[in-house]
């Protein structure tokens, strides 16, 4: 598959990494430049034992490539996986900023898309935050129908640093969720 992965942090650069091992081509998009710079080289730009081994041959097999171009990055990928931070506000509530800015670039950039696309949230979010909010702005930015032109849906990361390989290729346990087959 081609896969899209927004966000560059400890999550997305081990999946970027992980998913080209296993063949997949991967576009990664941050808007830090020095991460762009480090996946383009194969180097990590976080820590994890043997993650810049695994990124060195992805670059090499020219199955990694990292951009700022979040556009080409959807309309050259099949799927979207949103790997970005939810922190918590002052007021306790999860701040979905980040997850709803790339929601709402991914939308647009399905306007030039005829293709069915899906998008995965790996980012920690409350129940209900996909159903109430991010299909609906989708929906909205892009201009299509969720199930039919494009999906949401949510996969959990659990990911342990220093066992995140492990916990990659031999996970405990492997939770989808989604409300259309197609994604």
């Amino acid at each position: 598959m081609k896969i899209s992965i927004f966000g560059l942090g400890y999550v997305g650069t081990t999946s970027a990494a992980c998913f080209s091992a296993m063949g997949h081509e991967i576009i990664g998009v941050d808007i830090v430049e020095e991460k762009i710079e480090k996946i383009n080289k194969g180097i990590s730009p976080v820590y994890e034992k043997g993650l810049d081994r695994l990124l060195s041959k992805a670059k090499r097999d020219n199955l990694i490539f990292a951009s700022k171009d979040y556009k080409n990055a959807v309309k050259a990928t099949e799927l979207s996986l949103i790997c970005v931070g939810t922190p918590s506000l002052p007021n306790g509530q999860t701040d979905l900023s980040f997850v709803s800015k790339i929601s709402e670039q991914i939308a647009y950039s399905l306007r030039e898309k005829s293709q069915y696309h899906s998008i995965v949230i790996r980012s920690t979010i409350p129940p209900g935050t996909i159903e109430d909010k991010l299909i609906p702005l989708i929906e909205d930015k892009s201009q299509k129908i969720h199930g039919k032109e494009f999906g949401v849906s949510m996969n959990p990361e659990f990911l342990r640093e220093g066992s995140a390989f492990e916990d990659f290729f031999s996970p405990e346990r492997i939770i989808i969720g989604c409300s259309d087959q197609k994604s």
